[in-house]
């Protein structure tokens, strides 16, 4: 129990060794949200679980955050750079959703844009909060820079970046 949220992460037999890690950064995003919105976390329990094949990072839902296995059985020795980054703003994002998104939902899809902003940008300083060996409101500066640069949204003299990822 953490903030007084029952929380579980459901995983293959073998690799329990992941839980607590997921557990703690799921809790202490909670935490952060419950002080941010002064509106504590509305339900009992809070759930993460890991989906093969999965598609997307992650996606919210009321009580359950389904994540892609890989992300689900990751270890912190696994990740390092941008994709320790990107694990931790995957999981408060995530969380974010559960106010902003479940609890105040917007009108129709078309507003989507609304919600997915408010939890990218609600992940950044949660993530800061937890964690003091990157300093993730850099990091937002950084990546929606070179996310802009990309889309062309900084003015007809912008260039394009092309980010290329490497997986090792």
């Amino acid at each position: 129990m953490i903030e007084g949220v029952r929380m579980r992460h459901y995983t293959h037999p073998g690799f329990r060794s992941v839980i607590p890690e997921k557990i703690e950064l799921v809790g202490k995003s909670v935490k952060f949200y419950n002080d941010y919105f002064k509106i504590p976390f509305p339900l009992p329990k809070l759930d993460t679980i890991g989906i093969p094949n999965y598609l997307v990072g992650g996606m919210e839902n009321w009580g359950l955050i389904t994540l892609t296995e890989n992300v689900a059985l990751s270890r912190p020795l696994q990740r390092f750079g941008t994709g320790e980054v990107s694990f931790r703003n995957l999981l408060t994002h995530e969380v974010s959703h559960m106010w902003f998104g479940n609890l105040v939902t917007m009108y129709w899809w078309d507003d989507l844009w609304l919600k997915e902003g408010m939890a990218s940008y609600l992940s950044y300083p949660c993530a800061d909060s937890i964690y003091d060996d990157v300093q993730m409101m850099d990091q937002f500066m950084i990546n929606k820079l070179a996310e802009s640069k990309c889309q062309g949204r900084l003015g007809d003299d912008s260039r394009r970046v092309f980010v290329c990822r490497l997986r090792i």
